[in-house]
């Protein structure tokens, strides 16, 4: 029997965003999750988070904000 627990840890839990429109589905969505748990991962570190994301340091400040992650 298919129940929640079958799905992706991504799908199991509803994404909190500022961005309306957006779903467990949307490209920005699952990047800005991603994006999060790498920052857990290095614990603030925005640097070594750029780096294991393979972007610009640059383009990761960019992204913090327009995704409104703290």
């Amino acid at each position: 029997m298919l129940n929640q627990d079958c799905l992706p840890f991504e799908l199991r839990s509803p994404i909190s965003t500022d961005h309306k429109g957006l779903s467990a589905f949307s490209l920005a969505a699952v990047e800005k999750l991603h994006i999060q748990k790498v920052l857990n991962y290095t614990q603030g570190n925005k640097a070594e988070a750029a780096r294991l994301l393979e972007i610009g340091i640059a383009t990761l400040y960019r992204k913090i904000e327009e995704y409104k992650i703290k």
